[in-house]
């Protein structure tokens, strides 16, 4: 299976000097050597045969596809707020047909409630910091630990 995998068809860009790989980006972790497997198809293309804006989409679609597929439940509202920061909002459109990734979106997506994300968010913003010292250390761990007082 993790052969079938890597060898799937890369499409890239062949330039004088160089072939650009731009999608699927995640198989090369499959390779056995630095190299694709022996026989895997190789799409290649020329600047003027393909735009910018398709090798960007085909791009997004490629990490968007591996980032879903193995995205941990307690980093969805940082996936989120990321896509949106990161991604143009034409891209938006296009991927996602809204104009940029909202909750209601990430939701459906991920099968969490908002009020999972909504939580996530909280944590986030509401994490202490972490000592700066340490004497701050060592005052944080003499203190007591909780209901045994």
């Amino acid at each position: 299976m993790r052969k079938a995998l890597a060898q799937q068809p890369l499409q890239c860009i062949a330039t004088p000097s160089t072939l650009e790989l731009y999608v699927p980006l995640w198989t090369s972790v499959l390779w056995q050597t630095d190299q694709p497997p022996i026989g895997t198809l190789l799409v290649c293309l020329t600047p003027d045969e393909i735009s910018e804006i398709e090798i960007e989409r085909a791009a997004w679609v490629s990490v968007l596809g591996e980032v879903f597929n193995s995205l941990h439940p307690h980093a969805i509202s940082d996936l989120r707020d990321t896509l949106k920061e990161s991604m143009s909002h034409g891209l938006h459109r296009e991927l996602f047909n809204t104009k940029t990734l909202n909750d209601k979106l990430m939701c459906k997506w991920t099968g969490i409630s908002r009020a999972a994300l909504g939580e996530q968010r909280r944590r986030k913003r509401t994490q202490p910091s972490p000592p700066a010292t340490t004497q701050e250390i060592i005052d944080l761990l003499n203190q007591p630990w909780g209901g045994d007082e």
